[in-house]
């Protein structure tokens, strides 16, 4: 690797990890943070039946 704050050890363990994960067919799910907004509109949103949604 060529960045200078690379880990190659932990690039190690995590690729491990993900592999352990993918052969006990484990979900892998990658979020990208970049597009959440904490104060978006939602006109819509579920709760149980009979309780309101805050």
């Amino acid at each position: 690797m060529n960045h200078p704050q690379a880990d190659e050890t932990k690039r190690t363990y995590f690729t491990q990890q993900l592999q352990a994960y993918e052969q006990n067919n484990r979900p892998i799910i990658y979020l990208d943070e970049s597009g959440f907004k904490s104060h978006d509109y939602r006109p819509y949103a579920y709760a149980p039946k009979g309780q309101k949604f805050f």
